[in-house]
């Protein structure tokens, strides 16, 4: 029974990845049809204002709640509920002067609506990630799928709802939509994590709380790295071009970023199989070896995200006609190159929990803040002279880089030699 649960859990793992995020991306074609492109524009440049939460609300603290499992398993809960707790409150305490800003200024602004869900979003993906992290690691493959499209479909029920409930739908309204819900996300969360015992004050540990940040920060490094390469160019974009061109972009982008989907979920799978390889090997280790053969596990799983990229090619240029209107005829070239794009990211998410297994995360941090210089400047040159289609170049140039480096430099150090089980 373990082994067949061994063979089928990484499939279920992905194929529930991959039907949660199936339905807000088959939403797609009811929202285009439904606003203007200049209105998708506006709705997709407060989804990239607001996404800096996911990754500076708990400072990623989740990413590492997997890696301090397999290290520190038995103080796991000591650790998830100090982030919770600590988060939790930050936020509610910050959304009394956000809650007051709107009344003053008006909600009907974009910045107002991604102020707001900076925390609403933020907290709710933090104690989502927490969630399925916790399924993850004790590999109860059922409840993580679950847990996903039960997110899924609150996001996108709320913005259909809204869609064919409004009389003009605008990307204001659609905003506001994904905010609620967030809220209902945040309540089934934290019913959940407390019937869990990952929300109890008395766990929470100072400590523990500065020890996981100290653990992140290096991560929230590449996330902000991440976010300037994957969401700066719209603010320029919007900037330098038309809001009709953040919509056209946005489009081929969301559609290009299902690669993006799949590579997230197959990362996940495959990083805890390369970290288990590589305890079990160090546990194993009574004299000098390398262990660059634990490199093989995730030969499979790079297959899949190259197959899925031609079939993601394939579907953009013989589906889109039949699904988007004409206007955003241009988003068809900007998904192929965003798609390749996220295939190299999805390598690259498989080998970070490598550098950061051998302690190794000031690397991911320097390659974070230096990539995080040259896409600032190759976006803004590629969209000031080249529009939409400049910023889907760029990105792809970039996550070129970040591939080739992270490659380049965990094959090293999966090579060095290894004495007496210990790291040197």
């Amino acid at each position: 029974m373990a082994k067949l649960r061994d063979k089928i859990g990484p499939v279920i793992f992905v194929g529930g990845d991959v039907l949660a995020k199936a339905i807000p991306f088959g939403a797609l074609p009811f929202i285009t049809s439904s606003v203007s492109v200049k209105d998708f524009g506006v709705y997709s440049l407060f989804l990239v204002i607001s996404s800096i939460s996911y990754f500076l609300v708990g400072l990623s603290s989740q990413q590492s709640l997997s890696v301090l499992y397999f290290r520190e398993s038995e103080r796991w809960a000591v650790y998830a509920s100090s982030v919770n707790v600590f988060w939790a409150l930050a936020c509610l305490f910050a959304m009394i002067p956000m809650a007051a800003l709107a009344l003053m200024f008006g909600p009907d602004h974009v910045v107002i609506a991604s102020v707001i869900a900076f925390f609403v979003c933020g907290y709710s993906n933090l104690a989502f990630q927490i969630i399925t992290i916790w399924y993850q690691v004790n590999r109860l493959v059922f409840h993580y799928a679950g847990w996903q499209i039960f997110r899924s479909a609150i996001t996108a029920g709320g913005l259909l709802l809204y869609v064919f409930s409004a009389h003009s739908p605008s990307g204001i309204g659609l905003a506001y939509s994904f905010i609620g819900a967030n809220v209902i996300i945040i309540f089934a969360a934290l019913l959940w994590l407390a019937k869990a015992h990952f929300f109890k004050l008395e766990l929470f540990s100072l400590s523990a709380l500065k020890k996981i940040s100290r653990e992140s920060f290096s991560l929230t490094l590449n996330y902000i790295s991440g976010w300037l390469r994957a969401g700066f160019d719209r603010v320029l974009l919007a900037n330098f071009s038309t809001l009709a061109a953040v919509g056209t972009y946005a489009l081929g982008f969301q559609l290009g970023s299902i690669l993006g989907v799949i590579g997230t979920s197959v990362a996940r799978v495959a990083s805890v199989s390369l970290l288990s390889n590589l305890k079990t090997e160090l546990d194993k280790a009574t004299h000098e070896k390398h262990l660059w053969p634990v490199i093989k596990h995730a030969t499979p799983y790079v297959g899949v995200l190259v197959l899925c990229y031609l079939a993601l090619v394939g579907a953009a240029f013989l589906g889109f006609p039949l699904f988007f209107p004409a206007e955003y005829i241009g988003s068809q070239v900007i998904t192929v190159l965003i798609g390749g794009a996220f295939l190299l990211q999805g390598i690259a998410a498989m080998l970070s929990p490598i550098v950061q297994f051998f302690e190794k995360t000031r690397i991911i941090g320097f390659l974070a803040i230096g990539l995080s210089l040259f896409s600032c400047v190759f976006a803004t040159l590629g969209i000031y002279f080249f529009g939409e289609l400049g910023a889907a170049w760029s990105f792809l140039a970039v996550w070129v880089v970040h591939c080739a480096f992270l490659c380049m430099y965990s094959a090293k150090e999966l090579q060095r030699k290894r004495t007496d089980s210990k790291i040197v």
